[in-house]
């Protein structure tokens, strides 16, 4: 196997890699804060006006490391070459 060869199969490796475990993490993230959102809001309904833009923020912010993720993907992919 030339050196070239195992570049492109330790790159495509990493991109892997990075992509499975940050949207695995992503996902499960999500999961978990809309879930103990709306729980906090099936105790406590009145708190909506407290909760609701927290809630958007650390969905945004989740989103955000995700699509992160996806940028450093692709630049492993096409941007760094031998």
């Amino acid at each position: 196997m030339d050196g070239a060869t195992l570049f492109m199969s330790v790159k495509l490796i990493a991109a892997s890699a990075v992509a499975v475990l940050v949207f695995v993490g992503a996902a499960l993230a999500l999961g978990r804060f809309f879930s103990e959102c709306a729980s906090a809001l099936g105790r406590n309904p009145e708190a909506r006006p407290s909760v609701f833009p927290v809630m958007i923020i650390g969905f945004a912010a989740i989103e955000f490391l995700a699509l992160l993720a996806f940028v450093i993907v692709m630049i492993i992919l096409f941007v760094i070459s031998v």
